[in-house]
């Protein structure tokens, strides 16, 4: 080995060099191979016995094996970060409530295995499943094959308004019984926005995302309990679709609705977005008619007919009252959210005038904080806001329409008038159309406007 002051060869066994004098610290672990290349001894030693550490195998799996760990780790730390305790409670909530209901009238009503048929029938309404099954089973259960063998006239104290149940639920089951369907959505909604609110760590989309979702906690094992106990068929696809895809969705869009739209002012957004639904629905009144411009020279025609005929009646059947011109007026405001107004013109007309309304809702929504906006961009975003008020006024009047036809008594035809009622399958086009999409874009655009607004004003806006 070599002096580490003069780089002379020394002894191995020397403990000073003899040229310079300098001490020779004695190692003990420095050896010569053949050819004289000094090596650590103790590292070949210090090898000997060891076991490769977990996820670092050798041989050709090794690999894949450390990446499997890898993975099993990375999903193990992303569940421990998830709420899944309060998001079990409003999974479990969101599954017991409409099936509590179901459950109540099933022992109220049925006598042969009312939980069976209660639990089979959440299933449908979780799916969002037609109806009539549920029209069907309790009929059953109250001795009627159909609703053809109940004559309202047999119970003449609410004869007027069983006549009226008896076409909805006859025409369109689906639509007496929307708040049943809306209730187990609403509270995944609801468990989503405060899960994301309150446990999403980092703040990014797909957090927030990910963490509404975790009311699948909640909804999955007791769904799968209800489906096991009381026997109902084809468990599988069904526990997949209204235990996991459909509540993972809804908590999701719950999320990112915080992420999109919360902010310190949310009543002042919800109160907007209400304005806008109200004023849309008060357009739509004034601008409706329920006899198409097409129509009208007919209509007069006939009208006199009957005059001369001796017939007052005609006019006096055609003409709305205030109760039914306004239940007429919701179910054209729901349709033109959607882009469906009917009636030629008039629809036109009324699309247009709801449109603008609801521009000048998400104007007024920026500019309630027009000390905060610096761009364009974030008035728009001010103005999408009206959607958290927006979205639960059209909910409101959905489930309202087909109740109050119930009450109100339609011309013509009640049950005509009960086939154009939204149904179950109309439900995704109503909220996420009608509800978020035509408010946050006609909102934004009212925002965009207020920054133009504010930037004329001198407010400086880039």
């Amino acid at each position: 080995m070599e002096c580490q002051d003069c780089g002379r060869d020394v002894a191995a066994d020397a403990s000073s060099c003899p040229s310079c004098g300098a001490a020779i610290e004695a190692s003990g672990n420095v050896a010569a191979m053949d050819g004289g290349d000094p090596v650590d001894s103790n590292r070949q030693q210090s090898t000997q016995g060891q076991k490769p550490a977990q996820g670092q195998m050798g041989g050709p799996g090794g690999n894949a094996v450390g990446q499997q760990q890898g993975l099993a780790d990375q999903i193990q730390d992303s569940l421990a970060d998830l709420p899944l305790t309060a998001g079990a409670v409003f999974g479990t909530a969101s599954v017991l409530l409409p099936f509590g209901l179901l459950a109540g009238a099933a022992l109220i009503f049925l006598d042969f295995e009312p939980l069976a048929a209660a639990a089979s029938l959440y299933f449908v309404v979780a799916g969002f499943g037609s109806a009539d099954a549920i029209v069907t089973t309790f009929l059953r259960g109250a001795s009627f094959d159909s609703l053809s063998d109940v004559d309202p006239s047999d119970y003449p104290s609410v004869e007027k308004e069983l006549g009226n149940t008896i076409d909805l639920l006859q025409t369109n089951p689906d639509a007496a019984l929307l708040l049943l369907y809306f209730l187990g959505p609403f509270v995944l909604y609801i468990g989503g926005r405060y899960l994301s609110r309150n446990y999403a760590l980092d703040g990014e989309l797909v957090d927030h995302a990910t963490t509404g979702m975790a009311v699948v906690a909640g909804t999955f094992p007791v769904v799968l309990l209800i489906g096991v106990v009381f026997g109902v068929e084809e468990l599988v696809g069904r526990l997949l679709v209204v235990g996991l895809v459909v509540p993972a969705v809804i908590g999701a869009i719950g999320g990112l609705s915080v992420y999109a739209f919360d902010d310190d002012t949310g009543f002042t957004s919800r109160l907007s977005g209400w304005a806008g639904v109200a004023g849309g629905l008060v357009v739509t009144f004034l601008l409706f008619d329920p006899v198409p411009d097409q129509a009208q020279a007919q209509l007069q025609e006939i009208q006199q007919q009957a005059a001369a005929a001796g017939a007052g009646t005609m006019a006096e059947e055609l003409a709305l009252t205030v109760p039914q011109k306004l239940v007429a007026s919701i179910a054209g405001f729901l349709s033109t959210i959607q882009f469906e107004p009917g009636f030629g013109t008039q629809g036109t007309v009324i699309l247009i005038a709801v449109a603008l309304v609801t521009v000048l809702a998400g104007f007024l929504r920026a500019y309630l904080d027009r000390d905060s906006i610096t761009t364009k961009l974030e008035a728009a975003k001010f103005g999408a806001r009206i959607v958290l008020g927006y979205a639960t006024g059209v909910i409101f009047l959905t489930i309202l329409l087909p109740l109050s036809t119930i009450v109100v008594t339609m011309p013509f035809s009640s049950r005509l008038f009960a086939a154009v009622l939204p149904t179950a399958n109309d439900l995704a086009s109503i909220v996420l159309l009608g509800g978020v999409l035509f408010p946050a874009a006609l909102g934004a655009a009212g925002g965009y406007l207020t920054a133009v607004y504010l930037e004329r004003q001198g407010q400086p806006i880039r």
